[in-house]
Formats: structure tokens, sequence, C-alpha cells
């Protein structure tokens, strides 16, 4: 498999960037004096970037022109325990205006309260929402999810197509990673506007890492 492309930022909502605080955990012996150090966040989530190139499988290709990105880049010190799930979508309406999502739980929240990442997308504005919450079967996570916002603003469907796991056990270190693949349905709320969604491409996750 060949991958050349390119994502066209210009026309595209701004990026959100967010700097959370990774709070410290105990020791598994419960011994809370020697507490690891509080851990930073940083990440960075982009939806509804126009791409071009082509990707290349075997003997045949496909041209990407026309189709729409969404880029997720994070870095932190993160928990030794972290779990989460994630889901992003974008795409553009008839009429061309870029819309997304970004939605987790678990994972970068505020303690005061704030929406850390969770954010709605749609022309050149952004929307915080409230906290996420996930309903999917974690022993087949091809089954279909269910994701909402506590506030409402948020009520989509999820169809998995495709599902890439990961599922490691090294002693001290585990991961249970599964990253479906498919397309959202539902409505979101952006002030005041409710916009239908009927197939908007995207990704979920469940993640479980001990590390």
């Amino acid at each position: 498999m060949k991958f050349e492309g390119e994502a066209l930022v210009t026309g595209a909502p701004p990026p959100l960037v967010l700097v959370a605080p990774v709070p410290a955990q105990p020791r598994r012996d419960g011994d809370t004096s020697a507490l690891r150090r509080d851990g930073v966040n940083v990440t960075q989530k982009s939806v509804g970037l126009l791409a071009s190139g082509r990707l290349e499988v075997g003997r045949r290709w496909y041209p990407l022109e026309g189709g729409v990105v969404g880029l997720d880049s994070t870095h932190g010190f993160l928990a030794r325990h972290t779990r989460w799930n994630w889901a992003m979508g974008c795409g553009r309406l008839e009429d061309g205006t870029p819309l997304g999502f970004n939605l987790v739980a678990g994972f970068n929240e505020v303690s005061s309260g704030a929406a850390g990442e969770n954010v709605l997308f749609l022309g050149d504005q952004l929307q915080p929402v409230g906290p996420a919450v996930f309903h999917f079967s974690g022993a087949d996570p091809m089954d279909l999810w269910k994701i909402e916002t506590r506030d409402g603003t948020v009520q989509l469907t999820f169809r998995p197509l495709h599902a890439h796991r990961d599922v490691r056990d090294l002693g001290l270190l585990r991961s249970r990673f599964v990253q479906p693949l498919g397309f959202f349905a539902g409505r979101l709320r952006f002030r005041g506007r409710e916009v239908v969604l009927t197939e908007l491409p995207g990704v979920t996750e469940d993640q479980d890492m001990l590390w």
C-alpha cells in the first residue's frame, strides 16, 4: 500500500488545540505518599480539510480529490493506567460548508467543568459541548454504537464497517486498542441550528492502556 496526499487547510474550520492536566495516580499498593507527579497532554484536532492525492492498494489506485480529511495529533505524559472512548467525524454540507465533531470520554477532561476536547465544527466556527457518553458492546465493537452528550447537543449512532484491533499483554505493559471505521447518523445542534447527518464518515475508539 502506498499513500501520497495533501490536506488543504484554507477554507476548513480552525483547529481545536487543548492543553489538559493528567492527574497523578497512587501506587497499586495504596501508598499515597508515592504519587506520580501530574502530567500534561497536548492535543490538536482538525476537521473538514479537503484532500488531494492518491492511495495505491496492490495494483489498484484510488484518487482522493474531493475527499475530506480529519487530523488528530496528541502528545503527552499520561497516567500509568489510561482508558478512553473517542469519536471523530467530518464532511461537507451540500453547499460545501465543512462540518465535523470531536468527542471523548475518560480523557483530557478538565476539572473546571469545561468541555475539554468535546467540540462541534461548522463553517469557520467551533462550539464546545457537554460531556460525551458512549454506548457500545465491548464484546462486539462491530455492533451499533450510540453516542450522545449530556446536554443533548449531540445524538448519534455509528455503524462500523471495519475495525482495527491491537491487543497485547506484556505483564507490566498491557494494551487493548479497538478502532472501528464507519458512518455516523443522527443530529447535531449547533448554535440553535439543527444539522441532520445520514452517512458522515468517521472513526471511534475503545482503548485501555497500562504503560
